[in-house]
């Protein structure tokens, strides 16, 4: 099965279950990810402590062997 009927029936499922968006990324490094550091040294994260774990700085390092992300959200 290729990658884009996958995501489509992940993606059908999510709004089946009541989410109002969802979408599928490869678990790839972000380049936005780079400027993390100086954000949260900002002050930006607030009381979102969980923010600094470093884990957050890279997909491999919160879910070794992943291929894709899937990411839901709800307005």
């Amino acid at each position: 099965m290729n990658a884009r009927p996958s995501s489509e029936w992940v993606e059908q499922q999510a709004r089946a279950l009541g989410f109002d968006l969802c979408g599928v990324a490869p678990a790839e490094e972000f380049p936005e990810l780079e400027r993390l550091p100086e954000w949260l040294a900002q002050g930006y994260a607030g009381d979102m402590g969980y923010l600094h774990d470093t884990r957050r700085r890279s997909p491999a390092r919160a879910l070794p062997g992943a291929r894709s992300l899937i990411v839901c959200a709800l307005n």
